[in-house]
């Protein structure tokens, strides 16, 4: 294979992303989008400079600086700089898969074949955490986690979460939907419940196993489930309390640890934010905690009357009133589990720019001029399970490092 760089231009036909642009930004700033959107009113906007103006209109990579390497053979120009793990949802099995991504120019490339997770039943992945040796757990549907090694290219066993006898039937995770490292290198785990009233425990983790050391809370929306949690330190934690059964509403919620244990002391209302911002049906399961002290939302499905932007809030005031709408970001279709729904994002280290997946595609949102590109399509043509072909159904979780 020869090891020419191939440059992949972000494509406006691939992605359809002339929805987000049309008319301009929400139409000169006034009146509607342009694309059937409702209106959104000033207040909610943002005044940092960029904002808006150049959207995420689809662009030519040669323009961004961005390029997107899918042969895994091919070096980056200046080296690659992070790694990214990527859980992946097949229509046959569950499997994680290691990106490289190099800083400048900003570009990510496949870098190793897809491993399956042999000890996560069937294509229930869900969760995917970085330990603090640097090891991986992926978690779904049951207690047990899959042990992946810290260069995500192998699988080092299964990892059993149980809680003790005599725990209140509330406060047992009985899967794995959620899981997030405290920097102390505790795992906080949440599960799939269906209703409110869903667990999340904190648990240690050690070559010995687990030792569950206590419950943290309880999710509260419809349908709550733990699906995206962070701790930015072993005394602060938020995650989303989304309804998994329709992928819809999702509140980020904020807990510090007092004397007494987790106290929430903020949430941000999705419900809420759709009545302020005249949308409808909203739902928020991805957030980026910014080391900039700004919090992150992403719409997890972004079509009809919902919420297209990412939305920005500050840590210490979650309340909607106080969040702000930023540039548009890539459409989703009316489909369940369609193929632009966001189930995760993160910061890139060292950086001020955030990393996203959709169903279809790794993304950049850049920050300082508050635009999002594409960087690597993850359509992944050679998933194989038992021998047989499989395909990617929803890209679920990524950790970069």
């Amino acid at each position: 294979m020869d090891r020419r760089v191939v440059v992949v231009g972000l494509i406006a036909a691939a992605f359809s992303l002339s929805g987000c642009t049309r008319g301009g930004f929400y139409a000169a700033l006034s009146g509607s989008t342009g694309d059937g959107s409702p209106d959104i009113p000033d207040s909610a906007r943002d005044a940092q400079p960029g904002d808006g103006i150049n959207d995420t209109a689809p662009r030519d990579s040669t323009r961004d600086g961005d390029i997107s390497l899918q042969d895994s053979t091919v070096d980056f120009p200046s080296g690659p700089t992070h790694a990214v793990v990527i859980a992946i949802e097949g229509l046959k099995a569950s499997y994680v898969r290691r990106l490289a991504l190099a800083a400048s120019p900003l570009a990510a490339r496949v870098d190793g074949p897809p491993v399956r997770l042999l000890d996560i039943a069937d294509t229930n992945v869900r969760s995917l955490t970085r330990l603090g040796d640097g090891t991986m757990l992926a978690g779904g549907s049951t207690t047990t986690a899959q042990r992946i090694s810290a260069d995500g290219r192998a699988l080092l066993g299964a990892v059993a979460f149980n809680s003790p006898a005599g725990i209140p039937d509330n406060q047992v995770v009985n899967s794995l939907h959620g899981l997030c490292t405290l920097p102390g290198g505790n795992v906080v785990a949440g599960e799939f419940d269906g209703a409110p009233g869903a667990a999340i425990a904190e648990f240690a983790v050690s070559t010995a196993g687990v030792t569950r050391v206590g419950s943290i809370a309880q999710t509260t929306v419809s349908g709550g489930t733990l699906s995206n949690c962070y701790a930015p330190s072993n005394n602060e934690l938020y995650f989303t309390d989304l309804d998994a059964n329709t992928d819809s509403d999702g509140d980020v919620v904020r807990l510090l640890r007092e004397l007494s244990g987790w106290v929430v002391v903020g949430r941000f209302d999705m419900s809420a934010f759709d009545a302020r911002m005249n949308t409808q049906a909203s739902a928020a399961s991805a957030f980026v905690r910014h080391s900039n002290g700004s919090l992150y939302i992403f719409p997890t499905r972004r079509f009809g009357q919902q919420v297209k932007h990412l939305i920005r809030c500050s840590t210490l005031n979650l309340d909607q009133a106080g969040c702000t709408l930023l540039g548009t970001l890539p459409p989703d279709t009316n489909v369940i589990n369609g193929p632009g729904l966001i189930n995760d994002a993160v910061q890139i280290p060292g950086r001020d720019d955030m990393l996203f997946v959709t169903n279809e595609a790794l993304y950049v949102y850049r920050l300082a001029s508050n635009t999002t590109s594409m960087l690597l399509d993850l359509r992944f043509t050679d998933l194989l399970t038992a021998g047989s072909a499989d395909s990617v159904h929803q890209i679920r979780a990524l950790v970069v490092f």
